[in-house]
């Protein structure tokens, strides 16, 4: 998976409804979907797609989407 599919993951499964609106450099905050769910959401994602352990301040740590694929570090193929 490819960090642009990782990224389809992530706004899929945490339910963001208007997806044309968002990219990496959207700020978590500003959307309406962004709660303790999608944050449980994504740690979730990490720990059964990628095997990687991440907490809420993990995740509160993070201002916009890039800042969470980011934390997949070397993940992504190709």
């Amino acid at each position: 998976m490819n960090r642009k599919e990782f990224f389809e993951l992530l706004l899929n499964e945490c339910d963001i409804e208007d997806k044309k609106g968002v990219n990496e450099d959207t700020n978590l905050e500003d959307l309406e979907e962004w709660d303790s769910l999608s944050m449980i959401t994504i740690m979730s994602i990490f720990k059964t797609r990628i095997n990687r352990s991440l907490t809420i301040v993990d995740i509160r740590n993070c201002e916009t989407f890039k800042d969470i694929l980011d934390l997949a570090g070397d993940y992504y193929e190709e």
